[in-house]
């Protein structure tokens, strides 16, 4: 996505961008979200749309808003990054079958920190170390996130920045279908063991998100019956609390959670059968909307799709069938 002021200036392109793809089916019976736009954009870099084998996801620098983009390429297994919608970068020493995630880490000076992780096509995950000075891209080695963590190399894995340049990584398990969650200390780099979340068991990958302002770590899976979840754990305790069901909608897909500064937050999913796009509202201490809302423009996803939040304004990122990598806003609170 654009920068926040460039992509105010982009709206009125994208009603006309997503009229021109054909997303457009029954519209008009489908309930906007509050603040959802009625139209997307199609990601470009460097003045080329993205195609991608899977999704995007990208993180942003509060401090300099500078944005890093990842996603895994179209007609191979390469892992691409992008800043600022600059050039796309191939991230060498690095093969996926899956979507890689980025976080962001922290600014210094004139610098901005990420971290990219990625499923590994052996199902180990590992990491790299992004510097970003003046658009300029200095990555790290690829590490291997320690203690045996692995997952199917189909299913990608979910990260969440915590503070002080903390990570919670969450994943679903090689040999059975739990969910499980690991915890990176930034202050002394060390790895949490991996422990498995209470009652959470999946066909999928899970997604976790950190709300700032309440201070609680959201995450959601697909259940093994399709029907989607979400579990809660206050930033510091290491114990996951307040889960809920969330019927109506059943998937086939890995969901999406983002939560914004607000304590409330939004989660998405293709929905099984059609694979349209159905939004809902989630509160970080609790209490779920109570329903789901169809995508206003019947967008046909590929994947499950991304959330990104920033500030009070949520974002979803798509995938088409054609590879088509596409955005809009879809919460304001």
């Amino acid at each position: 996505m654009n920068s926040r002021a460039g992509r105010w200036r982009l709206l009125p392109v994208a009603l006309v961008a997503a009229t021109s793809v054909l997303f457009l089916s029954n519209s008009a019976a489908f309930a906007a979200e509050p603040g959802e736009s009625n139209g997307w954009s199609q990601e470009i870099e460097n003045n080329a749309p993205v195609y991608s084998d899977g999704d995007m996801s990208e993180a942003r620098d509060p401090n300099s808003n500078t944005l890093l983009q990842v996603w895994r390429g179209w007609t191979n297994n390469n892992i691409y990054m992008s800043v600022n919608h600059g050039a796309p970068i191939q991230m060498g020493g690095a093969q996926t079958n899956v979507t890689p995630v980025v976080a962001y880490d922290t600014h210094n000076g004139n610098s901005s920190y990420f971290r990219v992780f990625h499923t590994g096509v052996n199902g180990f995950v590992f990491y790299s170390n992004i510097q970003v000075t003046n658009n300029l891209v200095n990555p790290s080695a690829w590490y291997q996130v320690p203690n045996d963590v692995r997952t199917p190399n189909n299913m990608p894995v979910s990260v969440t920045t915590l503070p002080s340049r903390g990570i919670i990584l969450a994943y679903r398990g090689q040999d059975s279908n739990n969910i499980y969650s690991t915890f990176f200390n930034g202050q002394n780099g060390f790895w949490d063991l991996p422990l498995p979340v209470a009652s959470a068991t999946s066909n999928s990958a899970p997604a976790v998100s950190f709300e700032p302002s309440s201070q609680i770590i959201l995450l959601t899976w697909r259940g093994t019956d399709n029907q989607v979840n979400v579990i809660r754990q206050s930033y510091g305790s290491g114990n996951w609390w307040g889960q809920e069901l969330m019927p109506g909608v059943l998937t086939d897909a890995q969901p999406a959670i983002a939560m914004a500064n607000v304590g409330r937050g939004q989660i998405a999913v293709r929905q099984q059968g059609s694979q349209r796009l159905q939004l809902t509202t989630v509160g970080a201490a609790g209490g779920w909307a109570g329903g789901w809302s169809a995508e206003v423009n019947g967008f046909v996803a590929r994947y499950g799709p991304t959330l990104v939040a920033y500030a009070a304004t949520v974002y979803i990122l798509a995938t088409t069938g054609s590879g088509g990598v596409w955005w809009k806003q879809s919460r304001q609170y």
